[in-house]
């Protein structure tokens, strides 16, 4: 497909944003729910919030109970909820390592995932210069043009790839990727290398280097980078914070289980 055709990209699917909606207003408190109350806080027909129900009730996220008619969450949600939080749960393992990390280059730390083209920051540890850059609770940055996010995409799946690609690189600075060549052909380098650096690519004077932390699969599941001024990132400043954020990387890599030599399950 030529760039003049990009795809914007399919749009959302009216009956599940219904049936997600449905699904968290059964999240918000209260036990159980009737029909009626969801139609009234969702500002939905009931029929739709029937339709819904229905389909999650098929699909076993939702049980009704025979004597009132009204309806709950299944354990089967909880499972998906447990799911998500062990994605986060190496946050606190990795913690010393981040606040190592940052003794050593003097520079802010971050932790990241990947989601939604998206580097997404779980755990962060303050620069201890006074010329820095301060970290945000639960922020992050667009994953085609900062360290952790490049990191993250060059390991994710092509479709993956390909769809943020497909969205559009939006262009923060005069070294942002604006093509899907130039961004795939660096995210092959990353893979090479084993590190990514941002030279200014989101916001003008600001740098950073990260590399990736893999699970005992050998999985890339987050990734860490230290950031800061331009001023800081000199060509031997940034030599020293690759072998820093490499080592730190493999460290907490270790801790999840990931043997280097083997690609199996380190020996706890």
């Amino acid at each position: 497909m030529g760039q003049g055709s990009e795809m914007v990209g399919p749009k959302p699917l009216r009956s599940v944003e219904s049936a997600l909606a449905v699904l968290e207003a059964l999240g918000d408190g209260g036990a159980e729910h009737s029909v009626t109350d969801l139609s009234r806080s969702l500002g939905m027909s009931k029929a739709a919030v029937y339709r819904a129900l229905v389909t999650l009730r098929t699909c076993g996220y939702v049980r009704q109970n025979p004597s009132t008619d009204r309806y709950a969450l299944t354990l089967k949600c909880r499972r998906l909820a447990m799911a998500a939080q062990e994605q986060f749960s190496f946050a606190p393992l990795a913690q010393p390592y981040l606040e190592r990390l940052c003794a050593e280059v003097r520079e802010a730390i971050n932790l990241a995932v990947y989601e939604d083209g998206q580097a997404v920051y779980i755990a962060q540890v303050q620069s201890p210069q006074p010329i820095g850059v301060l970290p945000t609770p639960g922020g992050g940055g667009p994953a085609h043009c900062v360290a952790t996010g490049k990191v993250l995409l060059a390991y994710q799946p092509d479709e993956v790839i390909q769809h943020v690609i497909a969205r559009g690189l939006t262009k923060y600075t005069e070294l942002t990727h604006a093509t899907g060549e130039s961004l795939r052909a660096e995210l092959e380098q990353i893979r090479s290398n084993g590190y990514a650096i941002n030279r200014g690519e989101w916001r003008s004077q600001v740098c950073g280097v990260a590399a990736p932390i893999r699970d005992h699969e050998g999985r890339v599941v987050a990734s860490v980078g230290a950031c800061g001024p331009i001023q800081h990132f000199s060509p031997g400043n940034v030599q020293h914070m690759i072998e820093c954020v490499v080592a730190a990387a493999r460290a907490i890599s270790e801790q999840l289980g990931w043997n280097p030599k083997s690609g199996v399950r380190a020996a706890s």
